[in-house]
């Protein structure tokens, strides 16, 4: 990320301006405000999950050295995931940002919580398919995910 506002990168502008906020008025004030900061928090964080994404992927791009294609980058998802590119030390803009906020929130934890999701989200998706009637694990997928792997 390159920094603006003097030195400063944007979220950490964000955070020291949420913690400003004056909460010493009506509890129910002290709710809205915390509620309006929810918001924008999870709004910051989607826009930097947005972002990492979008920088993982043109990463992958780079890595595959003949005739690049969005179909070969997404297909290389299983072996360039999240934990790779943290093992080589690109820093998630989303960690970063809760790491500003909190200090403890470890790029381990970061790491796990995405992977975990990852898993939840295709159990879905192959649940979804078996209720359909479709089988998930063809033959055609089998080789693709075969080939994808011995590069």
């Amino acid at each position: 990320m390159t920094s603006m506002f003097n030195g400063r990168s944007p979220f950490i502008f964000f955070i020291e301006s949420l913690k400003e906020r004056d909460t010493s008025r009506f509890n129910i004030k002290v709710f809205e405000d915390h509620m309006q900061a929810h918001y924008l928090i999870r709004a910051m964080s989607k826009y930097l999950e947005k972002m990492d994404k979008y920088v993982r992927q043109r990463l992958r791009m780079c890595m595959i050295h003949k005739h690049p294609t969005v179909k070969k980058v997404y297909g290389m998802c299983y072996k360039w995931n999240i934990e790779f590119f943290v093992r080589i030390g690109l820093i998630p803009s989303k960690w970063w940002f809760y790491y500003k906020m909190w200090g403890t929130y470890t790029i381990e934890k970061y790491v796990e919580y995405h992977m975990h999701r990852n898993k939840v989200d295709m159990e879905k998706r192959i649940q979804k398919f078996k209720e359909l009637g479709i089988a998930f694990y063809t033959k055609k997928r089998l080789k693709k995910m075969d080939d994808s792997l011995s590069r």
